[in-house]
């Protein structure tokens, strides 16, 4: 399929990776003073890299921020398939260690310098600052980054207008504290989200939707309410060979298991 590129300030590109007529998967590249960083490559797009230097190249960035002594750098907010299709042309990479042992990384993606982040570290660009949240649910080691100085946050699949996959029963039940702890550490600091699916920009308020959103559904998984009462659609559907429970909260959508 093919991708599209649409730029989202004066450093800030997002790339759209199309799946499907209807269905996209969306990443990042950050430009700096001094370095570049890509936050997840796509499914289709194994050019992601290629991608995003012919951006720099079109900003006329390129020959700033991108030599042998500084490659283009790669952050991933977690470790499922359609966020890592292009990682193989990297040499350095930033993710949590908890996805990168979960998804077997290093076997898939030999060569590739691990830099292990976890929640408070920071990547510095040059002049442009990304600190680094926790937000576990949606994947084990689900990861958020703060852009400090452009005041938005990217949240990979966790705070999003679109389907959120929650098929791990553990992983939905955290999800509500995850929200909860990354609403509070960031709160004021940003003014707009960048999901990877559904509709993006999305306005500050979004994790108290999904989080509402979230505590609906979890009424419902725990028998203390019906759909009906929450406002909420659900229907069964197949998904990878499994059969899961879709809820239409309005806000975004939940995969979850069917119980």
């Amino acid at each position: 399929m093919a991708y599209e590129i649409k730029k989202y300030n004066e450093n800030t590109w997002m790339i759209e990776d199309w799946l499907s007529e209807v269905s996209l998967t969306r990443f990042f590249l950050l430009a700096g003073k001094d370095r570049a960083l890509m936050i997840d490559a796509g499914m289709n797009t194994k050019n992601a890299k290629e991608i995003g230097e012919g951006i720099l190249k079109e900003a006329g960035l390129y020959d700033k921020l991108i030599s042998e002594e500084k490659p283009m750098l790669i952050a991933i907010t977690h470790g499922h398939g359609d966020h890592m299709g292009g990682l193989g042309a990297f040499s350095d990479m930033y993710m949590s260690l908890t996805d990168y042992q979960q998804f077997g990384v290093e076997n898939n993606y030999p060569g590739i310098a691990f830099h292990p982040i976890k929640e408070g570290d920071k990547i510095d660009l040059g002049e442009r600052v990304l600190e680094v949240f926790e937000n576990p649910g949606h994947s084990p080691g689900s990861l958020a980054f703060l852009d400090i100085q452009n005041r938005f946050l990217v949240t990979g699949d966790s705070i999003q207008s679109g389907h959120i996959f929650m098929t791990d029963d553990e992983g939905m039940k955290i999800f509500g504290g995850s929200l909860t702890h990354l609403e509070e550490k960031t709160a004021g600091r940003f003014d707009e989200i960048l999901g990877s699916h559904g509709s993006t920009p999305l306005p500050g308020d979004y994790i108290g939707k999904v989080y509402q959103a979230w505590e609906k559904v979890m009424k419902c998984r725990n028998k203390e309410s019906t759909p009906e009462k929450e406002g909420i659609q659900v229907k069964e559907e197949g998904l990878n060979g499994r059969k899961v429970l879709d809820y239409d909260c309005g806000c975004c959508y939940f995969y979850c298991s069917a119980q």
